[in-house]
């Protein structure tokens, strides 16, 4: 199996917010109320012999055999989001005359902090109830809007697969892991009742060196530097 050290780095790898919400991260089969953003991972798929050197072991001491081979582990990282609200702020530059302004984040559904504008109808900026103050070139448009769960997603997962290929692997080397394949991202939002949960999900395959040892038995044999080995000359 995948060190239980290794697993709780990938873990503590996993980015912890996005965007000022917070990420939940968990690993293994969770049975909790999931919060969204959410990132899992899982192993299903461990011990599969990669290289095993030729014989049963590599070497025996006077206690003990030790034996090892090289094994894969799968890791399946899993991201879940769903439609958000979020709150932001954005600097409009005036245009004269013009009352009507975009905003960069939509669709808007909430101003805050003032009663000169309000939401315009098809949700994509502001509308100016009073006039724009005049000689001013930007203002400060304070508003929420509603983030799409597939961008959120996929931003996650965009920043995790940088991650992995800037820090995960240097960071898994002090227990022997490497990378050794990784597959694309897949959708599988399909899978989820609610319509308005999205999924995404890859796989990477670890490489690891798998170490066992036992005491030595009676039927083992005696260790051979026990094993009187002159040999004398019949006269």
């Amino acid at each position: 199996m995948l060190p239980i050290d290794a697993k709780q780095l990938l873990l503590n790898l996993l980015p912890s917010n996005y965007n000022n919400l917070d990420i939940q991260r968990t690993i293994g089969r969770f049975n909790g109320e999931i919060q969204y953003p959410s990132i899992n991972i899982s192993f299903p798929v461990e011990g599969t012999t990669y290289f095993k050197p030729p014989g049963d072991f590599e070497y025996i001491n006077n206690e003990l055999m030790y034996g090892q081979e090289i094994q894969t582990a799968i890791c399946r990282f899993q991201v879940f989001a769903i439609d958000t609200k979020q709150r932001t702020t954005e600097e409009i530059t005036v245009i004269d005359g013009q009352t009507e302004y975009d905003v960069s984040k939509t669709p808007i559904v909430d101003v805050h902090n003032t009663s000169d504008y309000t939401v315009s109808s098809d949700h994509t900026g502001v509308e100016w109830q009073t006039s724009v103050p005049a000689g001013t070139e930007t203002f400060t448009v304070d508003y929420s809007y509603i983030e799409n769960g597939y961008w959120i997603a996929s931003k996650i997962i965009d920043n995790l697969l940088q991650d992995i290929s800037a820090r995960f692997r240097q960071e898994l080397s002090q227990y022997n892991v490497d990378i050794l394949e990784m597959t694309s991202t897949d959708d599988i939002s399909m899978m989820y009742v609610n319509e308005n949960i999205t999924a995404l999900t890859f796989d990477i395959k670890f490489i690891y060196p798998f170490k066992w040892s036992r005491a030595l038995t009676d039927e083992d044999g005696v260790p051979l530097d026990t094993v009187n080995t002159t040999v004398s000359r019949k006269s």
